[in-house]
């Protein structure tokens, strides 16, 4: 019986098992990239509802004084 050599094997395997570690370590270092842009955008949505917010109290306030005024 002849012996059967799984250098290339045992190779080729070991590149495989590395590049699914890789695969893996580049979709958590963009899915981490990724959380951070979202935690960013939504802490700049929550000001622009700040400033809208405001905005549209300050409207009333000066809809308020004008039917106030014209009622005079």
């Amino acid at each position: 019986m002849q012996n059967v050599d799984f250098t290339e094997l045992h190779q080729y395997l070991n590149y495989l098992s590395a590049s699914v570690r890789q695969a893996g370590d580049v979709t958590g270092h963009s899915l981490s990239e990724v959380t951070r842009q979202l935690a960013s955008l939504q802490e700049q949505i929550q000001t622009t509802n700040y400033l809208l917010t405001g905005l549209l109290m300050l409207h009333v306030a000066f809809l308020v004084v004008l039917i106030w005024k014209k009622s005079k």
